[in-house]
Order: C-alpha cells, then structure tokens, then sequence
C-alpha cells in the first residue's frame, strides 16, 4: 500500500512539473508580476529568476527591464541590498537613462537605486553606452537621409478596357449589377433569388407528394395544400419582382465599357547619377522614370 502511495505521490510531483514546464515564458512572467504587485515577494523572487537567469527567457525589452526592476525591488524589501544592486546594475546596463518612480517606490529603495547610478565605474559605464547610443542614433539618421542607390527606373504598364454587353443587364441573379462593379446588390439578388426560386420548388414539390395519383388532397391536408400554393405564388411573385428590379437598375446604370487596372509589363532598372521623377507616354500604354545622380 505504502508503494502505491509513493508511485502516486511521484505521478503527481511529475504531472505537475510538466505543468509547470508547459507554462510560456509571458505567462510565469505575468504570474510574477500579479505576486510582486500583492507583496509577495518571497514568491515573486521564485517566479523571476527562472526568467532571467541562466539565460533571459522573454522576448521584449520592456518585459526585461521590468522583470529586473521588479527582481530587485523585491530583493530590497527582504533585506538583500547586495543583490538588489546587483539587479539594478544589470537594469543600467539595458536601459541606462531609467529611474525609478518616487510615487510608487519607497524613498530608501530609489535612494539605493541612485547609489548605484552614481558609483563611478557604474557613471562611467553609463556615459560610454551613452555615447555609444547617440553614435548609432547618428549612423541610422545618416542611413535614412543617404539618396538610394538605385538611379535610373523604368516602369512600363498596360491597361486595357473591359467590354460590357447589354443582353447581361437582363439576366437574373444579379449577373447585370456584377457586371457593372456594385458587388453588394449582385449578392443581394443573387440570394434573394435564389431563396425565392427554391421556395417555389419545395412547395411545388411538397403539394406533389401530399396529392393521391389523382391530384386530390384529403379533408386534413386541404390547408396544408392552400399553404403550399400560397408560398408557391408568393415566392414566384418574389423572384419576378426581383429580377424585374435587377434588370432595370443594371440598364440604368449600364455603361458601354470600365477601364482596366493598369498591369506592369516592364521594369527596368540602371545605374545613372541627383532624383528626378519624369512621367512619360510610351506606345500601349503608360510609364514612369525615376532618374537620380549622386
């Protein structure tokens, strides 16, 4: 009995490191930071190391310098201020302009904060990642003003008109509104009859199958028969005034023919040397040149 108990005692340990494990990153993350916002710091220590020890587990850098902050504020109120500066020394490194908030942060843990901001090898860290920043800052601005490089491009395209015929504009289900480009009403009569045309025949079929061989319904069926030949009628009625809407709002708005989308046939590219752009008319259809020197 006391092995069954310690094999199901070892299942369960098992069950619930696998749980445990299946956990994402930004889960235990969020998990840490509901423990460190109720001050359970004990825990909230338990939950971040594992994210950023011995490899950082999350993906952003804001999750990053904020698990660090939080690391370290909870190792301040244990008592553990050696190791609080460490985390804050590692919080600089990532993001060496950030401050700790006075309004919610006790005085005595910004004030440590900002001991470790000011040792000098820490200062002078700080001004080299500093400088290091504003240099790469500098590069990408020179990156995003620099002229491309590509100076000479020539686009060909061609576009051709699409033809309409009349004899379209009056066919049902909405063949006419599609042909002229209003996609909604096309759908709209194409449902609408298609759901009147099916109604005809499912009561044209039903008043067939309630009839004896002689066309004849008896005293009970007689009402479901006229039911029947009510929503026969009707729906036929339904289908006829939709298609006569349907044909003449695609003759009202019938037009001969739409132009085409422009389609790319060439694109040239070569080297040349200032941006100029210099629309042009080439023989079947239309171009456009991008000139540069540099």
């Amino acid at each position: 009995m006391s092995r069954r108990l310690r094999l199901s005692s070892l299942c369960a340990a098992l069950l619930g490191a696998a749980i445990a494990r299946a956990e994402s990153p930004a889960e235990r993350f969020g998990e840490a930071r509901l423990e460190f916002e109720h001050k359970n710091f004990d825990n909230a220590v338990r939950l971040l190391r594992p994210l950023l020890y011995p490899t950082v587990t999350l993906d952003r850098e804001d999750d990053i310098v904020l698990a660090r902050e939080m690391l370290g504020l909870s190792l301040f109120y244990q008592g553990r201020e050696a190791e609080a500066a460490d985390e804050f020394r590692l919080l600089l490194y990532l993001r060496p302009r950030h401050r700790l908030d006075p309004f919610l942060v006790p005085p005595p843990a910004v004030r440590l904060f900002d001991s470790v901001r000011e040792e000098p090898t820490m200062r002078e860290k700080l001004d080299q990642l500093e400088r290091e920043r504003l240099e790469r800052e500098r590069r990408e601005a020179e990156q995003k003003a620099a002229p491309p490089r590509t100076l000479l491009r020539r686009q060909v395209y061609e576009k051709t008109d699409v033809q309409h015929h009349r004899l379209l504009a009056f066919l049902p289900f909405g063949i006419g509104q599609f042909q002229n480009g209003h996609s909604v009403k096309g759908v709209l009569l194409l449902t609408g009859q298609g759901l009147a045309i099916a109604t005809n025949v499912v009561s044209y079929l039903l008043m067939r199958v309630l009839a004896d061989e002689n066309g004849y319904y008896t005293s009970e069926e007689v009402p479901v028969a006229r039911g029947l030949r009510v929503s026969l009628y009707t729906s036929l009625g339904v289908f006829a005034a939709l298609w006569l809407y349907g044909a003449i709002d695609a003759n009202w708005y019938f037009t001969p023919r739409t132009a085409g989308q422009p389609v790319l046939i060439r694109d040239e590219q070569e080297q040349a040397g200032g941006v100029s752009l210099v629309p042009g008319v080439l023989p079947g259809g239309g171009g456009l040149t991008l000139m540069g020197r540099f």
